[in-house]
């Protein structure tokens, strides 16, 4: 067997990936992950149960997202925090707080124009969804405020 690192073992890893890659375009992989479906899952259930140090150690949610926001919008964890704090930790629409996680609906998320990738500002995942909705095209906010304003309740005076 070579030594990891040497010249041998790089070239058996790119044979096994193009191994891999002629099974994958030939359809084979796909062909036998459906028939042994199940048999595949409780593998799979099985190693992670085995291994829940493994599974832990891979998935740090903070990292990840950290990772996510670098890849996706260029923003490093300090340009982030450096956001969040401008807007004191608050929707950049609705000035409501954001405290959530993840998918919760008051998790900060990072609003950014999709034609030019510009990170405009940092939104609870409410408004950011609600741009999203209106496809980030102001005319249509214009004419569903035009559309809401008959409707409106004035606030009650206390």
């Amino acid at each position: 067997m070579s030594e990891p690192g040497s010249d041998v073992d790089t070239t058996d890893k790119a044979a096994r990936e193009r191994r891999r890659q002629r099974r994958r375009e030939s359809g084979e992989d796909a062909r036998y992950r459906a028939e042994h479906r199940e048999a595949i899952r409780v593998y799979h259930k099985a190693w992670r149960d085995a291994n829940p140090d493994k599974i832990k150690a891979r998935y740090v949610p903070e990292r990840s997202a950290a990772y996510h926001r670098k890849r996706n919008y260029g923003l490093t964890p300090e340009e982030y925090a450096d956001r969040l704090t401008f807007q004191q930790g608050r929707c950049a629409i609705c000035y409501e707080p954001m405290t959530g996680k993840g998918k919760e609906k008051d998790a900060p998320t990072v609003d950014h124009d999709h034609e030019t990738g510009i990170v405009r500002g940092i939104l609870c995942m409410r408004c950011n969804n609600g741009l999203g909705k209106f496809r980030d095209r102001p005319e249509l906010l214009a004419a569903a405020i035009t559309y809401l304003m008959p409707y409106a309740h004035e606030e009650e005076q206390v």
